[in-house]
């Protein structure tokens, strides 16, 4: 029995981690070629300069290059970008399986440690583990493996099968919902420029981009809530 149980989990992890890397494929990378070529003429200038003008004229023209490069730098993230991601900002990176996963701090209202108090609820959909009691408010647990696996339209796993229990629950939505995971790693300031960003579709929404250092999803919060609060609305 354990043995099955662990090949169970094991092809669950290995599924989740193979549809987050699929996602991560979808943006190409975007080139700057003509923007570095004109900041470079426009270094070649500045030497020019240097020997030829004063220095005040010299410090003008810096300037003038430092905002062209901040425009250079500003063409990448994409008018449709989410107003917390239009400027540097924190983000808890953690673990859902073996996958790394950021979101913004700002959208997040904790993180709890008593995950054996989750009550499990009938005629929840496998979108969520169940509910725990926090601050004498309840909070629904999202069970992010499976709702990753239904919105890409393949299941993790057949019907029966079992996952790895999360050892953190962070918080979202006031702290009415909470999104379990297995580890909880860092906080990290990102600059907008560093993140590769989704824009102009509305296919997997709740997936913004790509923390290029990390090489990890970023999750869109509010995106994420509305799919969750469309479901209850339904239901």
């Amino acid at each position: 029995m354990n043995g099955k149980k662990e090949r169970g989990l094991a092809t669950q992890e290995k599924a989740l981690t193979q549809y987050l890397d699929s996602l991560l494929m979808e943006i190409p990378e975007t080139t700057f070629d003509e923007p570095v070529a004109e900041l470079q003429t426009s270094t070649e200038d500045i030497a020019e300069v240097v020997v030829e003008q004063r220095v005040a004229d010299v410090s003008d023209t810096a300037t003038d290059i430092s905002q062209q490069s901040a425009a250079v730098d500003a063409t990448r993230v994409p008018d449709d970008t989410p107003l917390w991601g239009k400027h540097p900002f924190k983000a808890l990176f953690f673990n859902v399986g073996e996958t790394t996963l950021a979101a913004p701090l700002e959208k997040l209202g904790g993180i709890l440690t008593e995950c054996d108090e989750i009550k499990v609820m009938p005629g929840n959909t496998a979108r969520y583990l169940g509910v725990i009691l926090h601050r004498g408010q309840t909070v629904r647990v999202i069970n992010f493996e499976h709702l990753v696996a239904e919105l890409s339209g393949e299941p993790l796993s057949p019907a029966g099968g079992e996952l790895l229990p999360p050892n953190r629950i962070i918080l979202i939505e006031g702290g009415r919902i909470g999104i379990a995971c297995r580890h909880v790693d860092e906080v990290e300031t990102v600059v907008p420029t560093d993140v590769r960003w989704r824009s102009g579709t509305t296919k997997r929404p709740w997936y913004r981009g790509i923390v290029v250092a990390k090489m990890c999803a970023l999750l869109d919060i509010d995106a994420l809530l509305m799919i969750l609060n469309e479901e209850q609305g339904q239901g």
